[in-house]
């Protein structure tokens, strides 16, 4: 996945910044970003699970924590999230990782930001990378 990403955004200022954060991360640091991404992860499944409604304080707070999260790596504004929930759906391999652990997850958790963005003033229908 890194060199899919690597050939997509290579030439990106986000990528760059990805770049520059990485190369100062130890194998430590790396399990400190992971362990609790996946901890979010099942947050999130359990909150499908749960019937949390999009664009509930709740779901805003889980999309909040999930962008906070990717913004460990590069700068994620909410129309840049709302691209990477989009991503979620299209991207070989990325929906199959979300629904493996809950099915519909990728489909939920790109609405969850979505409305999540319009909270923020973003149209989604209108995000752009920024």
């Amino acid at each position: 996945m890194a060199e899919t990403a690597r050939a997509r955004w290579g030439d990106s200022a986000q990528w760059a910044e990805y770049a520059e954060r990485s190369a100062t991360r130890t194998p430590d640091d790396w399990r400190a970003l992971v362990g609790p991404m996946r901890d979010l992860v099942d947050e999130l499944a359990e909150a499908k699970r749960a019937g949390v409604a999009a664009g509930s304080e709740t779901a805003n707070t889980l999309a909040e924590r999930h962008r906070a999260a990717l913004s460990e790596y590069f700068h994620c504004t909410p129309s840049m999230h709302v691209i990477t929930g989009r991503l979620a759906l299209t991207e070989p391999g990325m929906a199959d990782t979300y629904d493996r652990i809950e099915p519909g997850l990728a489909a939920w958790l790109s609405h969850v930001i979505d409305e999540n963005a319009r909270s923020h003033g973003v149209d989604p229908e209108t995000a752009v990378w920024e």
